[in-house]
Parts: structure tokens; C-alpha cells; sequence
């Protein structure tokens, strides 16, 4: 079965109608493969729905992938898809967080195949974005790293597109020949034509527009061959214009009108945007100045669209940059915080120290009475630690948890201080259960604790209120630390790596967070409010965390 994946994959670019038409006819057989064969499968299926322009279909069977459990190459590459697929929905804001994902996990360790899907995807949305030095390094990457010809005529095609977004024309005239040259001798027919598309973009440009005629009758075939109705469209519409300004009226007049019958009128693209331009040049060089209006009222708007759309594109990619750095800095805080406190542990020990010094020389005096007392002092020690603690984690269990955390909140409604308080409860554990032996349930409820302990504070109270169900009272903090903290500890579990049981399956847990500004200083509201929170986490997917507003919850991070 892996072996007619690879066949296929290699057919994606190269023979697009025979990948379309074979793929599907594996699928009665996906069901026996393996769990890495059935990935690959979805992974290509995704292209597959992306090939034929079917976006959300494609971010939908590609999303489940993007997956810790997701053997790495394949979920590189399904981040890969999401990014292309969720640029082309317009849905930019989640494309650029892929991508920061995207450019972060690139390593030379990948698959080559791998390097050259995710080099080529990063160094294409960057060009989206006017960033064409940083795509010259990704396509550079592609070069080096390449294994095959199709990856080398793909790193062609984004110079050509880098040398044209900078106007850097003697460039691209000197290279674009060569480029198309590779690609037609490794049987990449549409990259070829990609690169001649930008060739007779760049003739029209800059005006040559005898050489723009030239080229689209000599490359006309070849455009038609390709099926892309926008593509044709706006090769059309280019020698339209070149037709218009060497006064060949009619003929550009036949193009526009069968370049205008490849597209919707009322789509924003490059090739709209071309016909109208066509439009308005004929019509106002013929003295048609009403329909010349009319042309360039709508090229107009095609053309603020376009503009739109690439601020919408940059304001999403800065956003996305900054939403990362944010969280960067939330977790360099909190590894401060955390140093600190250790400063402060260590500085309470050794006066710890130095006070059991002083104690051991007046427990000399009394060495017989400490000794008849020792049995009695660890026993009862023993007992109350088995009635305050959680045997299995060492938190406090849900008793000791409500007799510190009335103590905390009368304390704090004496002082004027907020409280915060953060439930959670972890997705599907019965399923892990059930599945792995309540071994496995053991180990991975001791992994949670650990991994959320970390980022706590000393005096906050942190309890197992029972079986998956853990609850975190955080005196004098405010609701929006309260929300950072759940949100990394959801982080938290949600990365650890569930190999080191012998076993691999996601882990997931979801948050309510509430806090004494609205919920007040009574322990069994708070915690009411709080469940209430992560009751609607779980009813809207699980794995997120939500805050109790009232009579209602909110997912701050949606």
C-alpha cells in the first residue's frame, strides 16, 4: 500500500487527471493498512480536494493530521497543506500561525521530500506577502536540499515570481528561458507555463508589446493545454492590452470577450482585474468613453479588493507573529517566576537548616524523650498526610483542597485580594482507561500534575477533586493571569509525549476559569461557576479553555 501512495504522490504534479482518478480507488483498501498508510492516504486525498479548488474540503481531511501522535514528515507536510490551502480560503490569520509552525519545525533531519513541500509552501506564502528576500532564502533551501527535478523547476518557478515582485526585469528576462527549459524536460508542463505566464505579464509591463504578441501566439497551445481557466483568462487579457496598444482593435476586442467567458465577472483575481484593465484601454483608444468608465470603475474595484486582500494578508501575518511572541514571553515570565521562587525555596532551606542546627543541640538534652516520642509523631504525620494528600499525584485531595481554600479566600476577602479559580478535566480518559489498563490512567494523571505544577506559584492550592478532575485556587490573581495560566497548562498536557508509557494517543484536557469579581468569595459558587466553564469547554470541542461571565462562558482565545 505505501508503495502506491509514493506511485500516486509522484503523479500529483505531473499527471493531475490520472492522480485524481486513481486515488479514490485505493480507498476501499484504506481501511486494513497500517495507521501511518492511512495518513499518507488522507494527506493525499487533501491534495486531491485542493487540486480541484475544493478548499474547505481539503483543510478539513488534512486538519486531523496536524497531530503529535502524526508520524513528523507527514505532519509537516499536512501543515504545509493547511497553510497553501487556507491562504487560497482567505482565512489568513490561522494560515500564518501554520506557517510560523511551519518555518520553526524545518530541520535537515526531515524527509527531502518533505523539505521540499515545506520550503516551497513557506517561500510562496512569503512572495503572497511582498516579503521576497525571506522567500529567496526558502527557495534557496528547496534548491539545496532537492532530491528531485520537480523540486529543482519548483524553486525556478518562485525566483521567476521573486525576480517579478521586485521588478528586477533584466533578471527574470535572463533567467525565465533556462527555467521553463528545466521544467519541460522533467515533464513539469504546468510550472513551465507558470513561468511564461509572469514572462508575458513582465513584455506587457514593460510595454513591449510587439514581443507580448509574439509570445502568446507562439505559446498559445501550450496555455490552452493547461484547463486553468484563470490562467488562460489572464493570458487573454495580456494580449489584449499588447493588441490594443499596437491598434489591433478587433482582435483584442475577441480576446476580451473570451477571456470574460473563462471567469465570473464578479471574482477578484489577477485575471478580472487584467480584463477590465484590456476594457477600459480598447474602449477609451476607441472613443467609447461611457463603456471606458464603466471599465475602469471596475477595474478599479477589483483592483482595491486585491489591495484589500494584501493588507488583510500582512495585518494577519503581523498579527499571527505577535500572537506567537506573546505566548513566547508568557512562558519566559512564568520560567522567571519559577526562578524565583526556587531563590526563595533555597533561601528558606538554608534558614531551615540553620534553625534544625539550633534545635539539635537542645534535642541532645532531650534525647530519650525524643526518641519514646518519635513513633507516635511519624505515625500520626503519616495518617494526617494520608487524610490531606492524594496517594497517587501528592496534591491536596478534594477534603484538605476545601479547608486551604476556605482558609485562602477568607484571608484574601479580609485583604481585598482577587482569587482566581481554574478546573479542569482531562478529554476522554475513561477512553484511555479502557483502551490502555488503568496503569496507563495512573501514569498519565502523575504526568499532568508534574507538567502543571511547574508553572505555580507556592502559595497557590492545587487539588485532585476526583478521579480526571483537578481544580487550582490562585490567591490574589487576577482573571486574566488566571486565563494565561490555564491556557499553558492546557499547552502543557497537551505536549506531553505520551510515547514514554509504551504507548501513543492524544492527550487533551479542558478549563474552566473563573474569579471572585464575579463569582464572589463563597467556595462552592466559585467552584460552581468554574464547572459551569468547563462543562461549555467540553460541549464546544474540548481542549480550550473557557471563562465564566455571568450566565455565560467565553473561550478568550477563539
Amino acid at each position: 500500500m505505501w508503495l502506491q501512495l509514493e506511485q500516486l504522490d509522484e503523479l500529483r504534479s505531473t499527471q493531475v487527471a490520472q492522480f485524481t482518478e486513481q486515488l479514490p480507488l485505493l480507498e476501499p483498501e484504506i481501511s486494513a493498512a497500517s495507521r501511518d498508510e492511512q495518513d499518507y492516504f488522507r494527506l493525499l486525498d487533501a491534495y486531491r480536494h485542493g487540486l480541484t479548488g475544493d478548499y474547505p474540503a481539503a483543510y478539513s481531511t488534512v486538519k486531523p493530521l496536524i497531530s503529535p501522535v502524526t508520524e513528523e514528515n507527514l505532519r509537516i507536510r499536512a501543515t504545509a497543506i493547511a497553510t497553501n490551502v487556507l491562504v487560497l480560503s482567505q482565512q489568513y490569520l490561522d494560515a500564518f500561525q501554520y506557517l510560523n509552525d511551519l518555518t520553526t519545525q524545518l530541520s535537515s533531519s526531515l524527509d527531502p521530500k518533505t523539505i521540499e513541500q515545506a520550503s516551497a509552501v513557506i517561500a510562496l506564502t512569503l512572495i503572497q506577502l511582498s516579503k521576497f528576500d525571506d522567500a529567496a532564502f526558502y527557495s534557496g533551501i528547496l534548491k539545496q536540499q532537492a532530491v528531485s527535478e520537480k523540486a529543482i523547476c519548483h524553486a525556478n518557478y518562485l525566483d521567476i515570481e521573486i525576480l517579478f515582485g521586485k521588478k528586477l526585469w533584466n533578471e527574470l528576462e535572463g533567467k525565465v528561458w533556462d527555467a521553463a527549459q528545466y521544467c519541460t524536460d522533467f515533464g513539469e508542463n504546468i510550472y513551465r507555463l507558470l513561468i511564461f505566464n509572469k514572462f508575458h505579464e513582465m513584455l506587457v509591463e514593460t510595454e513591449r508589446y510587439e514581443e507580448a504578441i509574439r509570445f502568446y501566439q507562439d505559446q498559445l497551445d501550450d496555455f490552452q493545454s493547461t484547463r486553468y481557466p484563470i490562467i488562460i483568462a489572464q493570458t487573454k487579457a495580456l494580449a489584449a492590452n499588447a493588441y490594443t496598444m499596437m491598434g489591433e482593435f478587433d482582435t483584442a476586442d475577441q480576446l476580451i470577450q473570451r477571456a470574460s467567458s473563462l471567469i465570473n465577472g464578479e471574482e477578484t483575481n489577477q485575471a478580472s482585474r487584467a480584463i477590465y484593465l484590456a476594457m477600459y484601454r480598447l474602449a477609451e483608444v476607441k472613443g467609447n468613453y461611457q463603456v471606458a468608465l464603466n471599465a475602469y470603475r471596475e477595474f478599479i474595484r477589483r483592483e482595491s479588493d486585491i489591495n484589500s486582500d494584501v493588507a488583510s494578508r500582512e495585518q494577519a501575518f503581523h498579527l499571527a507573529r505577535a500572537q506567537v511572541n506573546a505566548k513566547n514571553q508568557q512562558i519566559e515570565l512564568l520560567n522567571k517566576d519559577n526562578q524565583l521562587l526556587h531563590l526563595e525555596s533555597e533561601i528558606l532551606s538554608k534558614e531551615a537548616q540553620n534553625a534544625r542546627l539550633l534545635i539539635g543541640l537542645f534535642l541532645t538534652l532531650f534525647l530519650i524523650a525524643g526518641v519514646l516520642a518519635y513513633r507516635g509523631l511519624t505515625g500520626r504525620h503519616r495518617f494526617k498526610r494520608m487524610a490531606e494528600f492524594d496517594a497517587l499525584t501528592g496534591v491536596s485531595n478534594r477534603y484538605h483542597f476545601n479547608e486551604l481554600a476556605a482558609q485562602s479566600l477568607s484571608h484574601c476577602k479580609k485583604q481585598q485580594l482577587t482569587v482566581g479559580v481554574v478546573m479542569f478535566d482531562l478529554d476522554h480518559f475513561k477512553h484511555i482507561n479502557d483502551q490502555f489498563g488503568h496503569a496507563i490512567g495512573d501514569w498519565v494523571l502523575k504526568q499532568v500534575v508534574e507538567s502543571c505544577r511547574n508553572f505555580m506559584r507556592l502559595d497557590d492550592i492545587f487539588g485532585r477533586l476526583g478521579g480526571e478532575e483537578f481544580a487550582i485556587m490562585l490567591p490574589g490573581c487576577h482573571a486574566d493571569k488566571a486565563l494565561m495560566l490555564a491556557e499553558i497548562c492546557r499547552d502543557a498536557i497537551e505536549d506531553i509525549d505520551t510515547s514514554a508509557s509504551g504507548h501513543e494517543f492524544r492527550l487533551t484536557a479542558s478549563f474552566g476559569v473563573t474569579s471572585s469579581d464575579g463569582s464572589g468569595y463563597d467556595l462552592k459558587q466559585l467552584l460552581a461557576d468554574a464547572d459551569a466553564a468547563m462543562y461549555d469547554a467540553k460541549k464546544q470541542g474540548r481542549n480550550q479553555v473557557h471563562f465564566f461571565s455571568g450566565r455565560h462562558t467565553t473561550n478568550p482565545s477563539a
